[in-house]
C-alpha cells in the first residue's frame, strides 16, 4: 500500500497546472462550470492531505496516507476532466457516480483512519458503531460542505453549478448511500480480520 504522498502530490500538481493554464487562456479549454471551483477543489484536497499526512507522521499512526490521498487525487481528476470535457452536461449519470464515489471514498478514508487511531485489534460493538457513524457522518458533512461551495460559487460567479433542489438532494443522498456502503464494508472487513 502507498504510504508516501508523492504520487498524489504529482497528480494534484498536474491537474492544478492544467487548470492554471486554462485560466490563463493558454489551453483552449472552456469548462462547463468555472475554473475557480476546480482550482479550489484541488487546493483544499491537497492541503487537507498534507495536514493529515503531517498528523499521521507526527503521531506515528499506521495509516496508508498515500493510498488515501491517491484515491482522492483520482476523484479530483475525474471531476475536473468531467468539467473540462462537458461530461456533466452530456451524461446525467456522471454526476451521480462521482457523488456516490465521493461519499464512498470519504467514508473509506475516515473509517480506516479511525480504526488506525484507535488500533482496533479487539473492537467492541460500541467502538464499531462509533466508527460506522463517524465515518458516515463525516462523509455526509464533507458532501454538505461541497454543496455549500457550489452554492457560493454560483452566488459569486453566476455559474449554474449547484443545480436545483432536486439535484442537491440527489447529490446528498448518493453521497450518503456511498458512505453507508463503504462504512459497512470496512466494518465487515475489520470484524473478519479480528476474528481470524
Amino acid at each position: 500500500m502507498l504510504k508516501t504522498l508523492w504520487p498524489a502530490r504529482i497528480i494534484f500538481g498536474l491537474i492544478l497546472s492544467v487548470e492554471v493554464l486554462g485560466v490563463a487562456g493558454i489551453l483552449p479549454i472552456e469548462p462547463e462550470f468555472t475554473w475557480f471551483g476546480m482550482i479550489l477543489q484541488v487546493l483544499v484536497a491537497f492541503a487537507g492531505f498534507e495536514l493529515l499526512g503531517w498528523f499521521v507522521r507526527s503521531k506515528k499512526i499506521g495509516y496508508p496516507i498515500g493510498a488515501a490521498a491517491f484515491l482522492f487525487a483520482l476523484l479530483v481528476v475525474a471531476d475536473a476532466s468531467g468539467d473540462m470535457a462537458g461530461l456533466y452536461g452530456q451524461f446525467a449519470w456522471y454526476d451521480a457516480v462521482l457523488h456516490f464515489m465521493g461519499g464512498f471514498a470519504t467514508a473509506i478514508v475516515t473509517a480506516g483512519f479511525m480504526i488506525a487511531v484507535h488500533d482496533l485489534k479487539k473492537p467492541s460493538k460500541t467502538r464499531l458503531v462509533e466508527v460506522f457513524l463517524g465515518s458516515s457522518g463525516i462523509a455526509v458533512m464533507a458532501q454538505v460542505l461541497y454543496e455549500m461551495e457550489e452554492y457560493y460559487e454560483d452566488l459569486l460567479t453566476g455559474s449554474q453549478r449547484l443545480g436545483d433542489g432536486f439535484d442537491t438532494v440527489s447529490d446528498l443522498s448518493l453521497a450518503l448511500y456511498g458512505a453507508l456502503i463503504a462504512s459497512a464494508i470496512i466494518l465487515w472487513l475489520q470484524k473478519r480480520r479480528v476474528s481470524r
